[in-house]
Order: structure tokens, then C-alpha cells, then sequence
């Protein structure tokens, strides 16, 4: 889905010759590695695109579960270490820091799937409204949270600010998003990944998570 047999995956620079990924930019923990299938998933249901130059019939059938922009390019934010531990350090200013790398790439529209707990509108709030007021083409989506069962008031931030659109997903998820329950995998198709393998990676678990910013 995200893979190029002829461009080399851009670490830390900004090819668009490569068919999928214009840019790849770590901050803080990212080591290029997914472990939970978190980031991963979410850039497939977006922009990925099934590409088998061995064997078109399984092209053609592994296309059935492209991202929903698939001829779309793609500039990735890597916050987290693969190694299975759940700190997330984000730069200390999006707008200043988070926010520019992929704008200078191109990206006009982007899809941020983590938050914090508090509904207040604080720094990081203000920082995503700092940059969509900055640059009027810049569309920031965010996550709404993972706490709506507690009632109001539960969008985290910085999904509480002005100036993006903010997503959330209900708790009775299609039964085709939980058939495989929660799975840990990286989708990243080489031409001897099997139908069923795709199917798996990608009809994961939607239960009323951040996954529904997609």
C-alpha cells in the first residue's frame, strides 16, 4: 500500500518521485518502526494503494482495501518508538515545530489520530489555530478521543480547538471493522503478501477509538 520497487522510502528528506511517500519526518521517539499498527492503519485507510507488479489478479483483489484518497501522496509525522511502550512525546510547539515540515512537502491536509484527556482549550489547541490562521489551505483533522462513553465534555485536546474538523466514531462498529478484533501488523504489501494477509491487516478493530480520525 505504501511501498515503491523503484524509490527508496525518504528519511528525513522530501522526494515526490517516490508513488507514495513524499516525505517520512521522526520526532522525538519515532524510530521508523510500528509496532501496534497504530499509525500505520490509519495512513492505509487514508492514502494507501495496492500495488503487486507480480501478480495482477491479486493487485486487482488487494485493491478492494485502498485508503479512501488513494492516488494521494503522503507526508508521515513518526511521534513514537516501536518498541510497545505508550510515551508519546510531542514537539513542544505544533506550530512552530510540528506543523511546517510537511507544509514545505506539500501537504495541505492533515490526519492526527492522538490527543490528551482534557476538553480545555489549551497551548496545543491554540498552536493548531496559530497555523490554520497562518495558512488558510491547511485542513487539520483530529481524533475527538477515545472518552465519549463518559458523556459531554470529552473531546481531548487538541482536538478542542477552533479551526479543524474533529472526528469521532460511535461504539457499535460494523461488524467487518471487528471481525479480526485488534491487529497488530504493518501494512506495508510486498508482492508475496497473500489476499488473506491484507483482509487481516486491514479489517481491524473500530470500537469507538481514535482510528475513526481516518
Amino acid at each position: 500500500y505504501f511501498w515503491d520497487p523503484n524509490v527508496a522510502v525518504p528519511f528525513g528528506t522530501v522526494n515526490h518521485d517516490h508513488r507514495k511517500i513524499v516525505t517520512y519526518i521522526s520526532h522525538g521517539l519515532g524510530d521508523h518502526v510500528d509496532s501496534e499498527g497504530h499509525g500505520t492503519h490509519l495512513a492505509g485507510s487514508l492514502v494507501g494503494d495496492a500495488l503487486v507488479p507480480s501478480d495482477l489478479n491479486l493487485q486487482r483483489d488487494a485493491q478492494m482495501y485502498n485508503g479512501m484518497a488513494p492516488k494521494a501522496k503522503l507526508a508521515f509525522s513518526d511521534l513514537q518508538a516501536g518498541d510497545g511502550s505508550n510515551d508519546l512525546p510531542v514537539p513542544p510547539d505544533l506550530n512552530a515545530l510540528y506543523f511546517p515540515e510537511p507544509w514545505a512537502a506539500g501537504a495541505r491536509i492533515r490526519s492526527d489520530s492522538w490527543g490528551g484527556l482534557s476538553a480545555a482549550y489549551t497551548m496545543e489547541a491554540s498552536e493548531v489555530d496559530a497555523f490554520a490562521w497562518e495558512n488558510r489551505e491547511f485542513l487539520s483533522i483530529w481524533a475527538a478521543g477515545n472518552e465519549g462513553y463518559n458523556g459531554m465534555y470529552t473531546i481531548g485536546t487538541p482536538a478542542t480547538c477552533k479551526n479543524c474538523l474533529s472526528v469521532g466514531s460511535s461504539q457499535s462498529a460494523p461488524a467487518s471493522f471487528v471481525q479480526f478484533g485488534s491487529v497488530d501488523a504493518e501494512v506495508l504489501l510486498e508482492p508475496t503478501t497473500s489476499l488473506s494477509e491484507v483482509q487481516c491487516m486491514m479489517q481491524m478493530a473500530l470500537h469507538g477509538s481514535r482510528l475513526a480520525a481516518r
